[in-house]
Protein backbone atom coordinates (compact mmCIF):
# COMPACT_ATOMS: atom_id res chain seq x y z
CA UNK A 1 0.00 0.00 0.00
CA UNK A 2 1.01 3.38 -0.73
CA UNK A 3 -0.04 6.62 0.52
CA UNK A 4 0.22 10.15 -0.33
CA UNK A 5 -0.92 13.23 1.77
CA UNK A 6 -1.23 15.56 -1.40
CA UNK A 7 -4.96 15.86 -2.74
CA UNK A 8 -3.44 16.68 -6.44
CA UNK A 9 -1.46 13.10 -6.56
CA UNK A 10 -4.45 11.30 -4.98
CA UNK A 11 -6.35 13.61 -7.76
CA UNK A 12 -4.53 12.44 -10.27
CA UNK A 13 -4.42 8.40 -9.83
CA UNK A 14 -7.74 8.55 -9.65
CA UNK A 15 -8.34 10.22 -12.64
CA UNK A 16 -5.90 7.74 -14.40
CA UNK A 17 -8.39 4.53 -12.35
CA UNK A 18 -11.40 5.78 -13.96
CA UNK A 19 -9.71 6.44 -17.75
CA UNK A 20 -8.66 2.83 -17.36
CA UNK A 21 -12.01 1.65 -16.03
CA UNK A 22 -13.56 4.08 -18.87
CA UNK A 23 -12.30 2.59 -22.04
CA UNK A 24 -13.44 0.70 -24.70
CA UNK A 25 -10.24 -0.13 -26.24
CA UNK A 26 -7.70 -2.35 -25.45
CA UNK A 27 -4.44 -4.04 -27.00
CA UNK A 28 -3.82 -7.52 -26.21
CA UNK A 29 -0.59 -9.69 -27.75
CA UNK A 30 0.30 -13.29 -28.20
CA UNK A 31 -1.19 -16.58 -29.12
CA UNK A 32 -2.49 -16.79 -25.15
CA UNK A 33 -4.73 -13.83 -25.80
CA UNK A 34 -5.98 -15.30 -29.13
CA UNK A 35 -6.93 -18.52 -27.09
CA UNK A 36 -8.48 -16.33 -24.56
CA UNK A 37 -10.09 -14.19 -27.13
CA UNK A 38 -11.39 -17.15 -29.08
CA UNK A 39 -12.95 -19.09 -25.85
CA UNK A 40 -14.96 -16.36 -24.93
CA UNK A 41 -16.41 -15.81 -28.21
CA UNK A 42 -17.66 -19.19 -27.65
CA UNK A 43 -19.93 -18.01 -25.18
CA UNK A 44 -21.84 -16.48 -27.80
CA UNK A 45 -22.85 -18.81 -30.17
CA UNK A 46 -21.49 -16.81 -33.36
CA UNK A 47 -18.39 -15.52 -34.43
CA UNK A 48 -18.12 -13.84 -37.95
CA UNK A 49 -14.59 -13.32 -39.42
CA UNK A 50 -13.67 -11.02 -42.15
CA UNK A 51 -10.60 -12.49 -43.88
CA UNK A 52 -9.46 -15.08 -41.35
CA UNK A 53 -6.80 -17.37 -43.44
CA UNK A 54 -6.34 -20.00 -40.62
CA UNK A 55 -3.18 -18.12 -39.11
CA UNK A 56 -3.61 -19.02 -35.65
CA UNK A 57 -4.43 -22.56 -36.70
CA UNK A 58 -1.19 -22.80 -38.52
CA UNK A 59 1.40 -21.43 -36.16
CA UNK A 60 -0.47 -23.02 -32.88
CA UNK A 61 -2.22 -26.06 -33.30
CA UNK A 62 -2.34 -27.68 -30.16
CA UNK A 63 -3.71 -24.23 -28.78
CA UNK A 64 -6.74 -24.76 -31.38
CA UNK A 65 -7.15 -28.15 -30.40
CA UNK A 66 -7.91 -26.81 -27.50
CA UNK A 67 -10.57 -24.36 -29.01
CA UNK A 68 -12.09 -27.14 -31.30
CA UNK A 69 -12.62 -29.71 -28.27
CA UNK A 70 -14.50 -26.64 -26.47
CA UNK A 71 -16.52 -25.52 -29.59
CA UNK A 72 -17.70 -29.05 -30.27
CA UNK A 73 -19.52 -29.10 -26.79
CA UNK A 74 -21.12 -25.92 -28.27
CA UNK A 75 -24.96 -26.94 -29.91
CA UNK A 76 -25.79 -25.11 -32.76
CA UNK A 77 -22.45 -23.04 -33.17
CA UNK A 78 -22.05 -21.03 -36.17
CA UNK A 79 -18.95 -19.52 -37.26
CA UNK A 80 -18.98 -17.40 -40.40
CA UNK A 81 -15.75 -16.17 -42.72
CA UNK A 82 -15.35 -13.78 -45.51
CA UNK A 83 -12.37 -14.32 -47.11
CA UNK A 84 -10.73 -14.96 -50.93
CA UNK A 85 -10.67 -18.33 -52.70
CA UNK A 86 -7.53 -19.17 -51.71
CA UNK A 87 -8.54 -19.97 -48.15
CA UNK A 88 -11.07 -22.62 -49.12
CA UNK A 89 -9.26 -25.86 -48.31
CA UNK A 90 -8.12 -24.60 -44.64
CA UNK A 91 -9.08 -26.64 -42.13
CA UNK A 92 -10.68 -23.70 -40.56
CA UNK A 93 -12.74 -23.41 -43.14
CA UNK A 94 -13.90 -26.96 -43.42
CA UNK A 95 -14.66 -27.27 -39.76
CA UNK A 96 -19.00 -28.36 -39.52
CA UNK A 97 -20.09 -25.24 -37.96
CA UNK A 98 -18.12 -23.04 -40.27
CA UNK A 99 -20.14 -21.46 -43.21
CA UNK A 100 -17.99 -19.11 -45.83
CA UNK A 101 -18.36 -17.12 -48.29
CA UNK A 102 -15.89 -16.30 -51.02
CA UNK A 103 -16.18 -12.34 -52.10
CA UNK A 104 -12.71 -11.17 -51.72
CA UNK A 105 -9.97 -11.37 -54.40
CA UNK A 106 -7.31 -11.70 -51.75
CA UNK A 107 -6.99 -10.91 -48.56
CA UNK A 108 -4.04 -7.62 -48.49
CA UNK A 109 -3.06 -8.07 -45.01
CA UNK A 110 -2.75 -10.07 -42.57
CA UNK A 111 -5.36 -8.76 -40.63
CA UNK A 112 -8.67 -10.48 -39.44
CA UNK A 113 -11.52 -8.87 -37.93
CA UNK A 114 -13.26 -11.02 -35.68
CA UNK A 115 -17.10 -9.88 -34.40
CA UNK A 116 -18.82 -11.67 -31.31
CA UNK A 117 -21.63 -10.35 -28.99
CA UNK A 118 -20.64 -6.62 -28.65
CA UNK A 119 -17.11 -6.90 -29.02
CA UNK A 120 -14.96 -5.98 -32.05
CA UNK A 121 -11.67 -7.06 -32.73
CA UNK A 122 -8.53 -7.26 -35.09
CA UNK A 123 -5.92 -9.53 -34.77
CA UNK A 124 -2.57 -8.96 -36.65
CA UNK A 125 -0.14 -11.57 -37.90
CA UNK A 126 2.79 -9.18 -39.38
CA UNK A 127 4.98 -9.39 -35.77
CA UNK A 128 6.54 -12.35 -34.11
CA UNK A 129 3.45 -12.99 -32.17
CA UNK A 130 0.06 -11.56 -32.84
CA UNK A 131 -1.15 -8.65 -31.65
CA UNK A 132 -5.04 -7.33 -31.19
CA UNK A 133 -7.09 -4.51 -30.92
CA UNK A 134 -10.25 -5.00 -29.08
CA UNK A 135 -13.07 -3.08 -28.94
CA UNK A 136 -16.04 -2.50 -27.25
CA UNK A 137 -17.51 1.16 -28.90
CA UNK A 138 -20.64 0.23 -30.16
CA UNK A 139 -19.90 2.75 -33.60
CA UNK A 140 -17.09 0.46 -34.49
CA UNK A 141 -19.11 -2.60 -33.46
CA UNK A 142 -21.67 -1.14 -36.07
CA UNK A 143 -19.20 -0.14 -38.60
CA UNK A 144 -17.53 -3.64 -38.54
CA UNK A 145 -21.01 -5.68 -38.55
CA UNK A 146 -22.09 -3.63 -41.37
CA UNK A 147 -18.83 -4.14 -43.42
CA UNK A 148 -19.61 -7.83 -42.93
CA UNK A 149 -22.79 -7.99 -43.78
CA UNK A 150 -22.38 -6.48 -46.93
CA UNK A 151 -19.20 -9.08 -47.90
CA UNK A 152 -21.09 -12.05 -46.86
CA UNK A 153 -24.46 -10.43 -49.59
CA UNK A 154 -21.82 -10.39 -51.94
CA UNK A 155 -20.13 -13.80 -51.30
CA UNK A 156 -20.94 -16.73 -52.61
CA UNK A 157 -20.18 -20.27 -51.04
Amino acid sequence: MIYFDRKEIGDAFLAYFHALWSQDTEVRRGADAVKDMWMESLQYGELKFIGARGYFVDQYPELFEEIKQEAEKIPHLKWKNVVDIGAKDHPLNTLPWMEVRFPLQTVPNPNVVWLWGTKVAIANWTEDEPILFISTNKYLVQLYTDYFNLLWNQGSN
